[in-house]
């Protein structure tokens, strides 16, 4: 009895309701039916920068003809036609131009007698400057260059990066663009040139469906190396003489060797002793070296360096000897040895078998004259190289 009562009451509500909307289509409607077209489904947003892109399905509906999308609360629009299929068609509308923001759009199709669907929203956002002023470069650990290549140790990668992509010069000149995946700790750089520093710059997508890759603005990175045989000739390691006073002492192949350094019999800057060449001021019963200058002048690029100078003997205290890079195409007097862009002072026998060296920078190509100035002009003093090196340090 109780399932009658119920199904009876059901049927009575459902009546009445029909009973209503009929009232309303009579009110707003004239009567006449009204007709919906197919609704846009399957809506998918494929953000990007500046733009989306709105795709979207049709199945059901072969009367549909075109589609009007609102946004910024219907002050804009679009609208695309649509061609119909007799399968499931795919529509794809790229709205461009777009500021950087969060959206909500709704999507109405229409058919060729003007009735329209009911209305689809998607929301969504277009990205732009501010977020990709947010992303962060991939860090560098460290350079170092290696024989036939140079070697780059990374930081750990940011978790929504995509890869870092790095740009180099060869060697030969041919220029190299790579990608470094961000499980990839250290990168080789093959035939990377030295002297020369890489960029680098990551990219990031913010969202699975995103239209655009965006990028970090782009880093450099230099690579250390030794670039002594790059610009310096007779470097050491042993030095060859140009000449020979006797079976000892000559002077230097390659290197620029002021009178003063002449002190032996004409000849001076070359000593055969310990067994091999090394460069030398002797100042022991011959006369006095009065600002004796031994260097080399080389033009340089933009960039950072270290010359280095290995001691092969202090036998006693020099008071004014200075390893120094001076730009120009001399050295400064012992005196003025502050005025070089690099210099280090030698002094004593505590340097012996030891390196010492003089930093400097260039903010341009320059021509720059790298040597030693010796002032030794009371008592007995003397000074042995072994040999010069010059580094380009990574910036």
């Amino acid at each position: 009895m109780k399932k009658i009562l119920y199904t009876f009451l059901v049927v009575a509500t459902a009546l009445a309701a029909c009973t209503k909307m009929d009232a309303y289509r009579e009110d707003f409607t004239d009567g006449k039916e009204i007709l919906y077209t197919g609704k846009a489904d399957s809506v998918k947003l494929f953000p990007g920068k500046n733009r989306v892109m709105l795709q979207w399905i049709h199945a059901a509906d072969p009367k549909v003809v075109s589609a009007k999308v609102y946004w910024n609360n219907r002050t804009d629009s679009a609208v695309t036609t649509i061609k119909r299929t007799s399968g499931v068609d795919t529509v794809k509308l790229m709205l461009n131009n777009l500021p950087e923001g969060n959206y909500n759009f709704e999507i109405i199709t229409f058919d060729a007698d003007n009735n329209r669907s009911v209305i689809v929203q998607k929301s969504g956002t277009v990205y732009g400057e501010t977020y990709q002023q947010t992303l962060l470069n991939r860090l560098v650990r460290s350079t170092v260059m290696k024989t036939g290549y140079a070697e780059v140790q990374w930081y750990r990668a940011d978790q929504d990066a995509l890869f870092t992509e790095l740009n180099f010069e060869k060697a030969s000149g041919a220029q190299v663009t790579m990608r470094v995946l961000p499980n990839e700790d250290i990168t080789q750089l093959p035939d990377f040139k030295a002297g020369t520093r890489f960029s680098f710059r990551t990219a990031f997508r913010p969202d699975s469906l995103a239209l655009d890759t965006f990028y970090t603005a782009a880093d450099f990175k230099g690579v250390t190396a030794e670039v002594t045989s790059m610009y310096l000739k007779n470097a050491g390691f042993p030095f060859s003489a140009a000449s020979m006073a006797n079976g000892r002492f000559g002077t230097l192949a390659d290197w620029t060797t002021n009178a003063a350094a002449k002190n032996i019999s004409g000849h001076g800057g070359f000593d055969n002793y310990p067994g091999y060449g090394t460069m030398a001021f002797e100042y022991w019963g011959t006369p006095a070296i009065n600002n004796g200058k031994i260097f080399q002048t080389v033009t340089l690029p933009a960039g950072k360096y270290s010359v280095q100078l290995t001691v092969e003997s202090i036998a006693y205290p020099l008071p004014a000897t200075y390893l120094v890079a001076a730009e120009g195409n001399d050295l400064p007097d012992a005196a003025n040895y502050a005025t070089s862009i690099g210099y280090a002072k030698l002094t004593d026998g505590s340097l012996n078998n030891k390196t010492i060296e003089a930093g400097f920078t260039l903010d341009t190509e320059k021509t720059v004259s790298i040597g030693v100035v010796a002032h030794m002009v009371t008592g007995t003093q003397n000074l042995r190289i072994k040999g010069f090196k010059l580094f380009n340090i990574a910036d």
